[in-house]
């Protein structure tokens, strides 16, 4: 049972939130994943000293935020092996800030690249039967990489035990609990410039000062679920249950438009420059002007079902959907686009320049997936749909530079090639 789907209005159709990582935020993140293959002096940074409470008033009473750090019967030196990102990247001497490396970061950058197109990855799991006693209780709806200033790189986890926690990926050890504000699930959370919003079946939106370790604000406008929230550093963006989405000034969080278009849940919501996307279990994505609070553009029944996820890089918008599509298109050439559904073709490219969306080539004739034109799949009998499509909805959507990522209740992660729709 997954509290962070609304409902749609048609055919009991389910929509959904997306899990988008920060812009900044992202592309640290992918460029120090490979640090471990490169001679680059990254290093880990252990803490000392007892835990820090930070007791915070509220309004249902007492709470607090606990940054347990290591303490003297828990040895850091020597941490178990991993295979994520690094905790922190190597400072020279004292110097506060790091001077970016350039060639590293295109070294990286190209590893990266290169692991994704070969499939060459390992897991490395977090919470496990074993895990630490603050470990999560309950199910985990969200989560969010983030980087710190100082290099420091973290993973936040929003849960159903009705707390967030901050993870160390080298250590894999709970660094940070922040809890007593949210009454139920934390469905979403968004990480950006030294703040986390989270979002909740409460009907809240907490706002947390990681730098102060306290709480910064609580918004209460919603009248039913928060299933996603975003912000950048103008403004903060939040949708609900109850087919509304608030806007707020950042950081003062002042309210500014409450939008009302919807005529299902609003389950995703995505901040691209002054432009708003959102994703509907009515089945429609709408662009709004953020400054104004004004509806831009409807595109009517986007999917077949109800849109679970999305993701918004103007011109770009990609949407993840309970019918088990995704859909890429340029909300300024509806041409210029795919999907992993063959209802939703487009002018695909010539097969001899490039592999097109949709292979117009009959089934069965060569290594290509009929639905996203990849031949990196084996080959599938006439009429039978390739092995590449998910088989069920597609919860999360990242857009990259060169990769669309999803995330489905069929357990899988699926890598795309973003200008084909080829899976990778």
């Amino acid at each position: 049972d997954d509290e962070g789907m609304g409902d749609s209005d048609v055919d009991g159709d389910n929509g959904d939130r997306e899990l988008l990582l920060n812009d900044v935020e992202a592309a640290k993140a992918e460029l120090t994943l490979m640090h471990v293959e490169l001679e680059s002096g990254f290093e880990s940074t252990s803490f000392s000293g007892p835990p820090v409470v930070s007791p915070e008033p509220s309004m249902s009473g007492a709470r607090y935020t606990l940054y347990p750090k290591s303490s003297p019967e828990r040895d850091h030196s020597r941490p178990p092996a991993r295979h994520s990102a690094p905790a922190a990247l190597k400072t020279i001497g004292q110097t506060p800030h790091i001077s970016p490396d350039y060639k590293l970061l295109y070294q990286t950058h190209i590893k990266i690249y290169n692991r994704f197109r070969t499939s060459s990855y390992r897991l490395s799991a977090l919470q496990t039967r074993g895990a630490p006693n603050n470990a999560h209780t309950n199910t985990i709806y969200c989560l969010q990489l983030y980087t710190y200033p100082s290099g420091l790189q973290v993973l936040f986890t929003g849960s159903r035990d009705k707390t967030v926690r901050e993870w160390n990926l080298t250590t894999g050890l709970v660094e940070r609990v922040i809890g007593g504000v949210h009454t139920a699930s934390v469905l979403s959370v968004c990480v950006h410039g030294g703040y986390l919003a989270s979002a909740g079946s409460d009907n809240r939106v907490a706002v947390w000062d990681l730098e102060k370790n306290q709480l910064h604000k609580v918004l209460m406008d919603h009248t039913d679920s928060v299933l996603c929230v975003r912000f950048d550093d103008r403004r903060l963006v939040s949708c609900s249950k109850d087919h509304t989405m608030r806007t707020y000034s950042f950081p003062d969080l002042t309210p500014q438009h409450i939008l009302r278009a919807h005529r299902a849940a609003v389950n995703a919501v995505s901040i691209s420059q002054n432009i708003i996307a959102s994703g509907s279990g009515d089945k429609s994505i709408k662009l709004w002007d953020a400054d104004t609070g004004k509806l831009l553009r409807t595109f009517e029944l986007h999917h077949n079902r109800g849109i679970a996820s999305i993701d918004f890089q103007y011109p770009h918008v990609l949407t993840g959907s309970s019918d088990r599509h995704l859909r890429l298109v340029n909300t300024l050439n509806l041409k210029q686009g795919w999907s992993t559904s063959p209802e939703y073709l487009y002018d695909p490219p010539d097969l001899a320049s490039s592999s097109s969306p949709i292979s117009t080539v009959p089934s069965g004739s060569r290594f290509m997936c009929q639905c996203c034109g990849s031949e990196n799949v084996h080959l599938v009998p006439n009429g039978v749909q390739g092995p590449c499509v998910h088989s069920d909805l597609v919860r999360s959507v990242v857009l990259g530079e060169d990769f669309v990522v999803s995330g489905s209740y069929d357990l899988s992660i699926k890598v795309w090639d973003r200008k084909t729709g080829g899976m990778i």
